[in-house]
């Protein structure tokens, strides 16, 4: 069979199983993990900034890579995030329906503390949401809850932590509820290049399940981002990112594919901390999926600005 002939075929067997296409579009599972860790990657900026400031004060950069409580007493968080952006490619596939602006809002609270004068430990609990102007694109809400335990390794610059979390991605109604939940393993390294920049690594693999079992996968992943520090509360910076995931069988009865996707990105972005607890971030950044289920191909430019605040207690 030519590739176009299997193509029709594919097509027709997508638009006889509807099934098929509301897994591979909506709800985005994984946009949904990574909203409900976005605005912890947002206030561990602040942390890090602080750190910074205090680092400076005494003539070196805080490389470290992990999560450290900045006081004994402040083990509790509470926080808010909210952004607008644009994205080229919303709905994420081959079939691209056009652009959209979009705005964005979290809240989160947790507990973050030293376990043992040894390990980081801590939960959190986030609910998040997106909303796009244009019909087309996936807005929707979502509940997460996230574990993490880490611990330095000797006096290297590595850092490894266990992460697991669950939750809930809706639609825009907070209907239609689909259960998530997965672990990660990562080792991470931050390394001070100079006196004003840092290189930040990290390998990590992990699980992903849910209620709709299809999409059920092993996932690996390497980034890198290097930041540079301006002024003790403005940072520039720019990283990459490449992943692998495999599919259990993501249809395969129907699809006769084996689905295996990489996904390639990078991005540039900005810092502003404000104060100790409330910042400011814009983040540019290109992204590309190419997968042996062809519908999944997708490549997309998104742009976002993002205010977001923490109190510790």
């Amino acid at each position: 069979m030519t590739r176009f002939g299997f193509s029709v075929a594919l097509i027709g067997a997508l638009a006889s199983s509807p099934t098929i296409a509301w897994a591979q579009v909506l709800p985005d599972i994984q946009d949904a993990i990574n909203r409900g860790s976005g605005i912890d990657t947002a206030l561990e900026e602040q942390r890090r900034t602080t750190l910074q400031r205090s680092a400076e004060d005494e003539g070196a950069i805080d490389g470290e890579a992990g999560v450290y409580v900045l006081t004994l007493n402040e083990i509790f968080y509470v926080g808010a995030s909210a952004g607008a952006g644009w994205s080229e490619n919303p709905v994420r596939t081959v079939d691209d329906l056009g652009d959209s602006v979009y705005g964005n809002a979290a809240l989160s609270a947790g507990v973050q503390t030293r376990l043992g004068e040894r390990f980081d430990g801590g939960i959190s609990a986030t609910v998040s949401g997106i909303e796009f102007d244009e019909p087309f694109a996936p807005s929707s809400r979502s509940v997460t809850a996230a574990t993490n335990i880490g611990m330095p390794i000797g006096d290297t610059p590595l850092y490894v932590s266990v992460n697991a979390f669950g939750g809930f991605n809706y639609d825009q109604d907070f209907e239609n509820g689909t259960g998530f939940y997965g672990a990660s393993l990562a080792l991470s390294a931050g390394i001070p290049v100079g006196q004003s920049t840092v290189l930040r690594g990290s390998v990590n693999a992990g699980r992903q399940e849910g209620e709709i079992e299809e999409n059920n996968a092993w996932n690996a992943n390497v980034s890198f981002d290097l930041t540079h520090y301006v002024s003790p509360s403005i940072s520039i910076g720019a990283g990459a990112a490449v992943s692998r995931v495999w599919f259990d069988d993501f249809y395969e009865d129907v699809t006769f594919v084996t689905r295996r996707d990489w996904q390639y990105g990078g991005n540039i972005n900005a810092s502003w901390q404000a104060t100790d607890w409330l910042s400011v971030s814009t983040n540019a950044g290109y992204q590309r999926r190419d997968s042996a289920f062809f519908l999944s191909d997708y490549d997309g430019f998104d742009a976002s600005i993002t205010v977001a605040a923490r109190k510790r207690f």
